[in-house]
This record gives structure tokens, sequence and C-alpha cells, in this order.
């Protein structure tokens, strides 16, 4: 290096908005049926004892989604009782309910519409929802890496909303 050459950068810093920095993304209602073609109100902030509500968008047919079909009943076991969970599914024009019904575990209830795809902007699965019902918004969402991904990417946004 010569007098004349200039120092090289380092590294920048970037922030990294927290739960809070974050503008507010509302939960919106949508209509769906279950597993067999009964129809479904879901409204994300009514309802339900539990703080957070995950929404977990699956398809029967994505090698990404076996994981989250085989284990999401048990996460939800492990997490203490503030946090349920909805498995959302395409609608029977594109899904067999037969094959959700197959794979959904038992104690999660699945909603099979087309409506929640387009209100919460989800393109393709799997991908997940959580909502804040506390502080009515999304508290943070994405395309899982896995279970184990999913399940660390909730348990971090639930500790921002906690702690700040």
């Amino acid at each position: 290096m010569t007098g004349n050459d200039a120092a090289p950068e380092g590294p920048r810093l970037v922030a990294i908005p927290t739960y809070r920095d974050r503008p507010a993304r509302r939960p919106q209602p949508f209509d769906g049926v279950d597993v067999e073609g009964r129809p479904i109100h879901c409204s994300p902030l009514s309802g339900g004892a539990c703080r957070w509500l995950l929404l977990v968008f699956l398809s029967s047919d994505c090698q990404g989604c076996v994981d989250l079909w085989r284990g999401l009943g048990d996460l939800l076991l492990t997490e203490d009782r503030s946090i349920s969970a909805v498995i959302v599914t395409h609608g029977p024009r594109f899904e067999a309910c037969e094959a959700v019904a197959r794979l959904a575990p038992p104690d999660v209830p699945v909603i099979m519409s087309e409506a929640a795809w387009q209100v919460y902007g989800v393109l393709g699965a799997p991908f997940y929802v959580l909502i804040d019902r506390n502080e009515r918004r999304v508290a943070t969402e994405g395309v899982p890496v896995g279970l184990g991904g999913m399940a660390a990417a909730i348990d971090r946004a639930r500790d921002e909303a906690t702690h700040g």
C-alpha cells in the first residue's frame, strides 16, 4: 500500500429492523372450507385464548412441506400454551381433501382457502405467518427452513415482542 492508496473499506453494519420497528401489518380474516368441504370463516384476531396464532401454508404435493406436515403437532406440544396453529392449504379446486386430511396432524385445524393465500400474499408453500393477537399485527412471516428454522423464527419474534 502506498501513501496514495485509500484504506480498504471494511464491512458495513446494517441495522436490522426489530419487531417494534416494522410497519404494522394487520391480520386479515378469510373464508375457506374444512377437509370435509364445510364452510369456515377465520378471523385471526377473534376467539382463542392464545396470544399467538401461527398460520402455516402447506401443500399436499410439496417436498419442502413434508417435515412441517409431520412435525407441526409435536412442535406445538413443546411450545408453551400461548400459541395455536392453523394449517392453510389451497382450496379443493387445487388440493384433494382426502390427501390433506391424511397429512394433517390430528390436533391442528386445517382450512382450505384460496382467499388466505391472496390476503397474506403467499406465493408458494411452505410459508408461515405468526400473528400477535395482543398487538393485533403480523409478528413475523417467511419461508421456513424446515421445522427447526420456523421454530427459531417464531421464538425470535416472540422474544422481541416480550422483551423489546
